[in-house]
């Protein structure tokens, strides 16, 4: 879960043995991340650029660093309920060339308005009560 306008990590931990590691929005009924979905792509040496580009929506809101060997940090900034989704992390061992996918559901939690409508049933008054959220 996340709140509105933070950011938020998304961590995954494997064998040290990896070719290669990519983030992403999850295509859904497969596991896989969505063709041109792709947010970050990790490398041994590094980030990668890719093309297509990062969609237009996650520009320069996402981050990726292999942290310690055999862990990938993800990171998801200024998020908002637009973010609400699936993210996929697909993972290529270096030695048996093997393809993992895990993949989390974010929820993203923030300012909401509540009204209330209260009749007074004796005046016949109408009152208005909102409620918001901090």
């Amino acid at each position: 879960m996340g709140m509105l306008g933070s950011s938020v990590n998304f961590t995954w931990s494997f064998s040290a043995d990896v070719e290669w590691v990519d983030w992403g929005l999850k295509e859904s009924g497969v596991k896989d991340i969505k063709t041109e979905g792709t947010l970050v792509a990790l490398r041994p040496t590094g980030p990668v650029r890719f093309f297509p580009a990062v969609p237009p929506a996650y520009a320069g809101r996402v981050s990726g660093i292999c942290s310690s060997p055999g862990e990938a940090i993800f990171t998801l900034s200024s998020i908002t309920k637009n973010d609400e989704n699936v993210y996929g992390c697909k993972i290529r061992s270096g030695s048996t060339f093997e393809t993992e996918f895990d993949y989390a559901r974010l929820l993203v939690l923030g300012e909401y308005e509540l009204e209330l409508h209260i009749v007074a049933a004796l005046k016949n008054e109408r009152r208005l009560i909102r409620f918001f959220s901090q």
